[in-house]
């Protein structure tokens, strides 16, 4: 009796890891050779309607070997279908004239996927992937700069002037603070061991900031317009500590998250708002170093929320960015 139950066990054991066994096996056949790939593209505006006629180039990636990409539009339905052999991935690129590019890429296999492969078909085989494409409203020409500036103090507030694109007096030729910063860093004895704080401050009643997401794979990733009632927060506190070169602490504003600003306000006698300029700063906002690093784009027209940049047309020369 012994035997037969510790043979029925062993026959058990024997035949799960034959199915793990075989279901590793076809996921690494089909990233070695490939396996068929199915996908359905389904391209919506931001109020769920379908677009029609938009280009689609999907790249069925096959280890670098060529004539696996599939180019097509989409239907009335803002349906396009794409079939080929790739080894699990696919990169895609959607545009129209008009709208603002959409790049992204689906991967078939990975961290908690299973049974990705089924019968030389990459799972889930004909699924609809939804892409929410973005139409070109408003962009207009603002001050966009990619700074990459010394703090010239450390342990002080220093005003940073948006239009003039540099520190105030008696750093630099600003002339109007629309941010105030202050880095600190302690002296270390060791290079790869940085503790520092930036401290962002607003120098008028009603100035403050908000934290937003970007919109993964869209050209165009940040809101058309900003808050006018929304929680702008006077003072920010980005925390960097890194101690033999491992990053233990870092609560700076990451490369998904941007930042927008409410900056030169005036109120009236009551406290309500009269005259504001808004702005946008990308992620990632760094201060390595005592170097600042950050990405603006300040329009220049009072109470005018609109935050969509016209690509080429910064109001500083020599300042190129293929994010609008």
């Amino acid at each position: 009796m012994t035997t037969i139950i510790l043979c029925f066990f062993s026959c058990r054991i024997y035949q799960v890891s034959g199915q793990e066994k075989g279901a590793r096996t076809a996921e690494n056949q089909a990233l070695e050779f490939g396996a068929k790939t199915n996908v359905v593209f389904l391209v919506v505006d931001e109020n769920n309607a379908p677009v029609s006629d938009v280009l689609i180039n999907a790249g069925f990636y096959m280890n670098g070997k060529s004539g696996y990409g599939i180019t097509g539009k989409t239907n009335y339905k803002g349906i396009f279908t794409a079939e080929n052999t790739s080894v699990g991935e696919i990169n895609y690129d959607v545009t129209k004239n008009g709208w603002y590019r959409h790049v992204d890429r689906i991967r078939f296999f990975g961290p908690g996927k299973k049974d990705t492969v089924i019968d030389g078909k990459w799972q889930p085989y004909g699924a609809t992937y939804r892409i929410v494409l973005r139409r070109k409203k408003n962009p207009i020409p603002m001050y966009m700069k990619r700074v990459r500036r010394i703090f010239p103090v450390n342990g002080e507030f220093v005003g940073y002037d948006f239009v003039n694109g540099d520190w105030l007096a008696p750093h630099g030729n600003g002339e109007i603070p629309d941010i105030l910063f202050k880095y600190e860093e302690q002296p270390t004895e060791n290079f790869w061991t940085i503790k520092s704080i930036l401290t962002m401050r607003f120098p008028n009643e009603a100035d403050g900031a908000y934290i937003r997401e970007k919109i993964t794979g869209s050209e165009f990733p940040s809101d058309y317009l900003a808050q006018l009632q929304g929680n702008y927060q006077k003072e920010w506190i980005f925390v960097y500590d890194m101690v033999a070169g491992k990053t233990m602490v870092n609560s700076s504003l990451k490369e998904n998250q941007y930042l927008v600003l409410r900056t030169r306000t005036q109120v009236d006698a009551t406290g309500n708002l009269t005259t504001a300029h808004y702005t946008k700063i990308y992620g990632e906002l760094g201060y390595f170093r005592g170097t600042l690093f950050m990405q603006y784009y300040f329009n220049p027209n009072p109470n005018d929320t609109n935050l969509e940049f016209a690509l080429g047309k910064s109001l500083f020369e020599n300042q190129r960015t293929n994010l609008p």
